[in-house]
């Protein structure tokens, strides 16, 4: 039988785009099972593209407006409640789909040990004029087991498809603090991948299946490189990861008792090892940052010795992080 596949549209002050990116829904060589549309309180032309949508699109069409803006985290957290299918397709506003990508994703849906598909992404300018490639770190298509990445990474939210009951399993309420933007708990896709990547195992298609729309509106584009903070940030920027690894450890004891009967390719004392892991990794850090520089130079030090300083989910050694504590220990 066919996944049901829900695409869950978070919208704001999006009429620039909306409706090119509307069209390419349409487009689908396997139409989705609903749209869930959810606008956070725009004031330009959404509601009215939406409603001119609506009349003839070729599938059911949910629109809310929330009468409050919540911001795109809840926004796109609130609308997947929304939507009934069994597996949930995040989109964005500004961007284009590839007409193939429902049915790419679709054909890796069958069976119970995979909880997340992901996918490579073009880059387009304003105009839509393709400018590039966005891989994401996928070279090949093939499937994942549980924990394979970085604790604190993600796959961007256009290029996620996730099994609801991932997402159902534990309260967004519970998820944690946006270690990046600490004002903030966690945005929608960080949040999927950490649940599915703890729950089940990833498929990554070496395709590009959704234009990626660089603007000047962009809530987040490609990622550039990150300015080191000042001497004396250094700590404060790496509490929140403590908190947030914390909170991870917290969350599996949130899960069921039935989660390895629901999740076949959970493994509870895996999980618990390598989140321990990690936030043995980020105090670790936090203690080279919170020491005079001998002191820190020394932990840093037995640090590399202990294999504090090796990625958990792969072993390979990460040394961005140890570059970036020797620059705070002798810059």
């Amino acid at each position: 039988m066919a996944a049901k596949i829900s695409i869950v549209l978070a919208t704001y002050n999006g009429s620039k785009y909306l409706a090119e990116q509307l069209e390419s829904i349409c487009a689908q060589t396997l139409l989705p099972a609903e749209l869930v549309i959810c606008d956070d309180n725009s004031s330009d032309a959404t509601s009215q593209i939406v409603a001119e949508f609506c009349a003839n699109a070729p599938f059911p069409v949910t629109f809310h407006r929330n009468p409050k803006a919540l911001g795109f985290r809840d926004n796109f957290l609130g609308a997947y409640q929304l939507a009934t299918g069994d597996w949930i397709a995040f989109c964005d506003q500004d961007d284009v789909w590839h007409p193939e990508k429902l049915e790419k994703v679709a054909a890796h849906t069958e069976g119970s040990r995979v909880t997340m598909i992901v996918h490579q992404a073009s880059l387009l300018d304003e105009t839509g004029r393709n400018i590039g490639s966005f891989n994401q770190g996928i070279t090949t298509t093939k499937q994942r087991g549980t924990l394979q990445y970085n604790a604190w990474g993600t796959f961007w939210g256009f290029s996620i498809v996730v099994r609801r009951d991932v997402l159902d399993l534990v309260s967004p309420a519970h998820r944690f603090v946006d270690f990046i933007d600490p004002r903030h708990l966690i945005a929608h896709d960080r949040w999927a991948c950490f649940l599915a990547q703890t729950l089940g195992e990833t498929v990554e298609i070496a395709e590009p299946l959704v234009g990626y729309r660089q603007h000047a509106s962009n809530v987040y584009g490609v990622p550039s490189k990150r300015e080191q903070p000042a001497r004396g940030n250094f700590l404060a920027e790496q509490l929140p990861y403590i908190a947030a690894t914390k909170s991870m450890l917290n969350i599996l004891e949130l899960f069921p008792d039935d989660v390895e009967e629901r999740f076949p390719a959970f493994d509870r004392m895996k999980a618990n090892a390598f989140y321990r892991a990690a936030l043995l990794h980020q105090q670790h850090r936090g203690l080279v940052f919170s020491k005079f520089r001998i002191s820190s130079f020394f932990i840093c030090l037995r640090g590399v010795i202990t294999g504090r300083y090796r990625a958990v989910h792969d072993g390979s050694m990460q040394w961005r992080s140890l570059a970036k504590d020797l620059k705070f220990i002798f810059g």
